[in-house]
């Protein structure tokens, strides 16, 4: 039986002997399928990228794809066995081959060699071998080894603890030093290969990760790119296109760099390629961090970005390793502080462009109904955020939602994906006054202090994919599920959403107000499955929750989308985010605006002044007590129950009844509101049909009022207080129509 204990939430997992030798032997299978043809850098590079696929195939582990009849697909809970405080796979598991493979199981391999003084196993397979490899790779060319022998060193390297397999044993024979350092990394010899053997030190090492055994100085370096002030440069613009394209552009640059480092180094030096960042190691700093600046400005013309290449010891990596990464981090600082961006200056003469507003025009572009003048970032923006590249990131999120355009019922499959945010709403039949559109973001919280915990670079590694893949697949299943809710009577034109960013440990996206809270509290109760805590003793954070906080602005497509972005991230999710120390578990915030001129400039008052109400209700008070008329920030569960709630006001055609009882509660003292709620209540108790909006409301336990203790709207510690939660189920039901 073998263990493996996952660091991050406290979680012990055991593979039992013949599931371990089924897993190793697949492995071994699929990279002989894969390393048939190319030089030796080429399949050194090959199994590089097996490893990190091999992430997808693993990641998330407590999740997987259920399909419904309908057709879409869900996120749902794998069920594990439980033993003796860990969980096992079942016998006969079926072991995923792709990324969300349906209900099959993640192929857990831990690696064969652990940290010094692990109490278990806490690397896997791909951690050990890609570090390994990248750490053995920069070294020796830092020492000016041959490149042939580099990679020789890689290939052994990547592939050791398998080669007792026949399949990887044959894969490694036409290379006698990859072959001979394999057997050695596995203890199938004790000696090095006599190629190898001046820097044994180097490899026991970082085949170990014990500092003690390095006698030779060896140092490397850690180069560093991320994009800065990102809100600024994607959303200064209104239209889609540029959004979607400046996010691209982003996208583009860090993508670029990554497979220019794979064909001079290795790919296995990569180190974190997501959200605008690029994370990597090199033999040398050099100009590498001016080289990867200048990349960047070409490519987006007006962004901004912190780059840095910081030469650092092995040993100091290997045995001081958090120590290393504030180095590292704080070079970043450094260069973000004294960054200078560039100066467009528009002079009074110069037509300015019709897109940004700010810089001046210096071409025409094509537009709905003619052509507008334009500036060359815009005009960049523009051809990156085309119809061709926005279909290519759609299908992707469809895929990884296991559907098709045809699947969710779109007309033309070659017109699937909007063009401007009007376009993500589709005609229903219904009086809509307005087309309202959600932007939602989401940001993992307490991701930082797991950071500030690893211990090694491998470790790093398996958080950075983890973290990115457990959002990727949230993100796809929660809209593939909201889809199903809210497109039972719709013919879709194209799909309702539009995916701007899916980072390590964050997302956004604009979608059509019907899928919105839905898509919040299906993405939120996945990710709270997936770092559900076992023993926490065991995990690298100990009790402190790792989850995600999201924020949802609903309103017009009109609504400028820089306000709307900055209103979501600035207000609502940091708002979301004060219910995780309370819940112990994601939350969300949400707001329901007809159009801009309701989203509020000063969001703290405008909660206090509508949303709370005073009221001589507790006995042992002489003063009046607070009423909250919102239980916000909401956990998953919390919100499940009030979109049932409001899916039923709606199927009943009771929205206007709901709003007619909210509104004493506005703009009534609250005991003449209770007053009203309870006289209609029992005026309709007799009529069953026209009691449905009661009936339906007294199920979620909150109405007309209740005491509890929790945070409020003015308060981040729980305490008792009176909720009378009419205005959420009002706003959620009006995000419904």
């Amino acid at each position: 039986m073998t263990q493996w204990l996952d660091q991050f939430t406290g979680q012990v997992y055991q593979v039992s002997e013949p599931q371990s030798k089924a897993v190793r032997e697949g492995v071994a299978q699929s990279l002989a399928q894969r390393l048939s043809a190319g030089n030796i850098h080429e399949k050194a590079n090959a199994v590089a990228e097996y490893w990190h696929a091999y992430y997808e195939r693993v990641f998330p582990l407590r999740f997987g794809r259920q399909r419904l009849k309908s057709g879409f697909t869900v996120g749902e809970e794998l069920k594990y066995a439980s033993s003796q405080d860990a969980l096992s796979f079942p016998d006969g598991a079926r072991w995923r081959e792709s990324f969300l493979d349906e209900m099959n199981f993640p192929p857990v391999l831990p690696a064969e060699t652990q940290p010094l003084g692990a109490e278990l196993p806490v690397l896997l397979a791909p951690d050990h071998h890609l570090i390994t490899a990248a750490l053995l790779n920069i070294c020796l060319r830092r020492m000016g080894v041959d490149e042939d022998l580099v990679n020789q060193a890689r290939l052994g390297a990547l592939l050791h603890e398998l080669i007792d397999l026949v399949p990887i044993r044959n894969l490694l024979e036409p290379y006698p030093v990859a072959f001979a350092l394999a057997q050695y990394l596995k203890g199938e010899s004790s000696s090095c290969p006599e190629a190898l053997n001046r820097y044994q030190d180097l490899i026991d090492a970082v085949h170990t990760g014990d500092a003690v055994q390095l006698q030779n100085g060896y140092s490397l370096a850690i180069v560093g790119l991320a994009a800065q002030r990102i809100k600024q440069y994607v959303f200064e613009t209104p239209g889609l296109a540029e959004i979607r394209g400046a996010s691209a552009l982003l996208d583009k640059v860090v993508l670029d760099a990554a497979e220019a480092i794979s064909k001079t180094l290795g790919r296995e030096c990569v180190l974190q390629q997501v959200a605008s960042t690029l994370i990597f190691l090199a033999p040398e700093a050099g100009d590498r961090a001016e080289h990867l600046k200048r990349q960047f400005y070409e490519t987006t013309l007006s962004a901004f970005c912190a780059a840095a290449a910081v030469e650092i010891p092995l040993n100091q990596l290997l045995s001081r390793y958090p120590e290393t990464m504030r180095e590292f981090l704080k070079a970043m600082d450094a260069d973000r502080y004294r960054a200078e961006q560039a100066i467009w200056e528009c002079l009074p003469f110069e037509a300015r462009c019709a897109f940004c507003r700010k810089r001046p025009a210096n071409a025409l572009a094509k537009v709905a109904g003619g052509s507008a003048l334009i500036c060359s970032p815009c005009e960049r923006k523009r051809e990156a955020g085309g119809y061709e590249q926005r279909t290519e990131a759609g299908l992707r999120l469809l895929t990884d939602a296991g559907l098709t355009p045809q699947q969710i019922g779109v007309r033309d499959p070659k017109k699937a994906f909007a063009g401007t945010l009007d376009e993500l709403v589709p005609e229903t039949g219904e009086a809509e006054p307005k087309k309202q559109v959600a932007f939602i973001y989401g940001d993992g919280s307490n991701f930082g202090q797991i950071t500030k915990n690893l211990t090694s670079l491998a470790l790093s590694l398996q958080w950075t994919r983890r973290a990115e893949l457990t959002t990727r697949a949230a993100v796809a299943l929660a809209l593939s599920r909201s889809m199903a809710y809210a497109l039972q009577k719709v013919q879709l034109p194209r799909l309702p959403c539009e995916v701007l960013v899916i980072g390590g440990d964050d997302f956004s996206l604009f979608t059509w107000s019907r899928l919105a809270l839905r898509f919040c509290e299906q993405f939120v109760r996945l990710t709270d499955t997936e770092f559900k805590k076992g023993d926490p003793k065991r995990c690298i954070v100990g009790e402190t929750p790792i989850c995600f906080g999201v924020g949802c602005l609903i309103s017009d497509e009109k609504a400028p989308a820089y306000r709307v972005v900055e209103f979501t991230e600035s207000q609502l999710l940091k708002f979301a985010k004060r219910g995780v120390p309370e819940h112990k578990q994601g939350t969300i915030a949400f707001l329901y605006t007809t159009n801009a001129d309701q989203i509020p400039g000063d969001y703290e008052r405008h909660l206090a002044t509508n949303y709370k109400r005073k009221a001589y209700l507790d006995k042992d008070r002489a003063d009046a007590s607070p009423v909250y008329l919102t239980l916000q920030p909401l956990t998953a569960h919390e919100l499940e129950h009030y979109l049932n709630c409001a899916e039923e006001i709606m199927q009943n055609d009771l929205l206007g009844s709901l709003q007619r009882l909210a509104e004493p509660f506005v703009r009534q003292p609250v005991m003449a509101a209770l007053l009203h709620y309870v006289y209609q209540n029992a005026r309709l108790e007799k009529n069953q049909d026209a009691n449905t909006l009661f009936t339906s409301l007294q199920q979620l336990g909150w109405f007309p009022i209740r005491k509890s203790k929790r945070i409020t709207i003015d308060s981040k510690s729980a305490q008792e207080h009176f909720f009378a939660p009419i205005l959420d189920i009002l706003e959620i039901t009006k995000s419904l129509r």
